[in-house]
């Protein structure tokens, strides 16, 4: 299997079962997943209500470029890039998109 179709398969199928075991905070909280296998993206969700507020947005948005992975939002305190990494993901094709590339450098992982 080449890398590209094993990172689209990997991220598919983590972004599917993460929403699935995902603990809603607070209570009422859809977590959902939203899969482009064609152009490889690969987006976690949140929606619910509170009183009469929406609370909605995308807390993962990954999309596969260039044969890696590139983070291209994550809303969370731990980072999806180290879980990735501990799942054998090379930490060089994983992108912290989310910062420029001139900061990128002093992360543990790829830079483009």
């Amino acid at each position: 299997m080449d890398k590209l179709t094993f990172y689209k398969e990997k991220m598919h199928a983590f972004v599917v079962e993460y929403a699935a075991k995902a603990v809603p905070r607070p209570e009422g909280t859809e977590v959902y997943a939203v899969t482009d296998d064609i152009h490889g993206h690969y987006m976690l969700f949140h929606s619910s209500w509170g009183k009469s507020r929406r609370n909605y947005g995308c807390f993962l948005h990954v999309r596969i470029k260039n044969e890696k992975i590139y983070i291209e939002s994550d809303g969370t305190d731990f980072g999806f890039s180290y879980i990735f990494a501990e799942q054998g993901i090379p930490k060089e094709d994983i992108v912290l998109a989310f910062h420029p590339e001139n900061v990128r450098q002093y992360s543990e992982f790829g830079i483009v």
